[in-house]
């Protein structure tokens, strides 16, 4: 029988590949029951209508706004099917990327995570495998000429033949760590992911990817890469680094991370990254490591990480920033609390807080920077505030540090009191930072 194709696409791609294969464009809500036909289509042992299917529903799932139409028209259901089950599309390079990325799209969907979580034979361990073991590489899909269309014009209901349009590959890896990385952003999913050995085929990813092992990847094994190829490797490595990061927020994700010998070599190299992205989540992870604990930090310090912290806190980057400064404040009043003093941390917090966007003017059209008091926005005085808390932190727990700390912020108190006076609602922040400025 005729289908009659009613997807709303609302966002400008959605609605330019409707219109493209000749669908009817609603701007008021997806019809669930067409959605229904593609999502069980994706499972054809057909490929031209499993094609089609994929081709359409690629188009939905990166929008938020339609999550909660896919969702109840059963379309994570039939992926997650495939992926656990590996049907047909699993069994294509090419397929199966765009099916595990459509998965990751719905992972921001909690019902979808907490079905890839209460599966103990389901996703997760498949994925993991996904990324431990990536599929062989396979020659490119031959070109085919334009799919079959009715009287009127428009796409036939059955498609006979042709794939509907070339799909563009994620690539299997990075759709898998996006997965993970999604899954790892929840807590409550991390004993799931541990369970399946996610940590170990994370790092050791990662580290393949940060160390150029997997240069030419295996989905693009002909010829000289791209430079689209060259930005799905970036891709990859900014949610294997976020999968890292994610693992980070938890003890025993803590725990399991740094058991992995190549963990730190990684992160060490990606917090240096021109990626921001890589950056911000090395840097992170690094510093959730360190506020771990005495002996998390003593890890982190052998490999030369509080002079990584130091840098940091110049970072282009405002995220990195308060993550560096974080890192630093967790050091006081532990036996690694020299250590600030030893890498001059006291000076650059100081030099931060007067001027804490520096590094981004420096880098921006406009050349120059404002002085202290006056600000340059609420991003700086937000990387003010987590300069402020640490501050107040080595304040309060070192006298030895105290002492060089006031030494060090005779050309500072006027950016103190400022910071004062922009978190009046932060009693803790003004009260610590008052008996700094009383103190000197």
């Amino acid at each position: 029988s005729d289908v009659t194709w009613a997807v709303c696409c609302s966002a400008v791609a959605a609605a330019a590949t409707a219109c493209a294969v000749g669908l009817t464009v609603s701007c008021e809500e997806l019809n669930v029951g067409t959605l229904n036909v593609l999502a069980k289509n994706v499972r054809s042992l057909d490929r031209d209508a499993r094609t089609h299917a994929l081709n359409l529903l690629l188009n939905l799932t990166v929008y938020l706004e339609h999550h909660e139409s896919l969702m109840r028209a059963g379309v994570f259901d039939q992926l997650y099917g495939v992926v656990v089950h590996q049907e047909p599309p699993m069994q294509n390079p090419e397929e199966a990327a765009v099916v595990l990325g459509m998965v990751a799209d719905l992972m921001k969907v909690p019902e979808a995570q907490a079905l890839a979580v209460r599966d103990e034979q389901g996703l997760v361990p498949e994925v993991v495998a996904l990324l431990s073991a990536p599929p062989p590489r396979r020659a490119p899909p031959p070109s085919h000429p334009p799919p079959s269309r009715d009287s009127e014009g428009k796409l036939a209901t059955s498609v006979p033949g042709p794939a509907l349009q070339p799909i563009t590959a994620h690539g299997v890896v990075e759709a898998s760590a996006r997965i993970l990385a999604e899954l790892s952003a929840t807590e409550s999913n991390h004993p799931r992911i541990l369970a399946c050995g996610g940590v170990r085929a994370l790092v050791k990813a990662a580290h393949q990817r940060a160390h150029g092992s997997l240069a030419k990847s295996w989905w693009w094994p002909f010829g000289r890469r791209s430079e689209a190829q060259s930005g799905q490797q970036e891709e990859e490595a900014r949610f294997l680094a976020a999968g890292l990061f994610g693992m980070a927020g938890s003890r025993k994700g803590r725990s399991a991370l740094l058991k992995e010998e190549k963990l730190l070599p990684t992160l060490m190299s990606w917090a240096t990254a021109s990626d921001v992205v890589l950056h911000r989540y090395a840097v992170g992870a690094l510093a959730r490591l360190i506020a771990d604990g005495e002996d998390a930090a003593a890890r982190v310090i052998a490999a030369n990480g509080v002079p990584l912290m130091v840098s940091t806190l110049k970072s282009v980057d405002p995220q990195a920033q308060c993550y560096a400064s974080g890192a630093l404040k967790s050091l006081a009043g532990t036996v690694h609390a020299h250590t600030l003093q030893d890498s001059g941390a006291l000076r650059m917090l100081v030099d931060v807080l007067k001027e804490p966007g520096e590094s981004r003017c420096r880098l921006s059209s406009l050349g120059s920077c404002p002085d202290m008091p006056q600000l340059s926005g609420g991003v700086d005085q937000g990387v003010q505030v987590c300069i402020a808390k640490a501050l107040a932190r080595i304040a309060t727990h070192d006298p030895a540090l105290k002492e060089a700390l006031l030494r060090d912020t005779k050309g500072a108190l006027e950016s103190i009191q400022t910071v004062m006076r922009m978190n009046r609602s932060k009693s803790q922040i003004r009260d610590l930072l008052k008996a700094v400025v009383e103190s000197n």
